[in-house]
């Protein structure tokens, strides 16, 4: 359901950038790990699924979407429309 959920974010960016590109809107999504939002709200003893370790394991996700969000809102970020940014300190890695 997880997976689910985040395509059809993706694919609804996707349609929107498309949609509004002509009106000088940039829409992007930036993917923050799940248990970056969790922190203290987790239920005791609930699993978060992971895909696995990170590949930058000193990376705060929180931190590195706030500089994504902070580049896509200025000038350098409009170049960009329709992408995907993780800022999950490469547990996914996109093809």
């Amino acid at each position: 359901p997880m997976c689910t959920a985040v395509e059809s974010i993706r694919l609804m960016a996707k349609v929107a950038a498309r949609r509004w590109g002509g009106r000088d809107l940039t829409v992007n999504v930036v993917l923050v790990p799940l248990e970056a939002f969790l922190g203290d709200l987790a239920p005791e003893g609930a699993h978060v699924p992971s895909l696995g370790p990170a590949s930058l394991p000193d990376h705060d996700p929180l931190d590195d979407a706030a500089g994504l969000a902070a580049m896509l809102a200025g000038p350098d970020g409009r170049a960009l429309t329709g992408a995907t940014l993780g800022a999950d300190a490469g547990t996914v890695m996109q093809p």
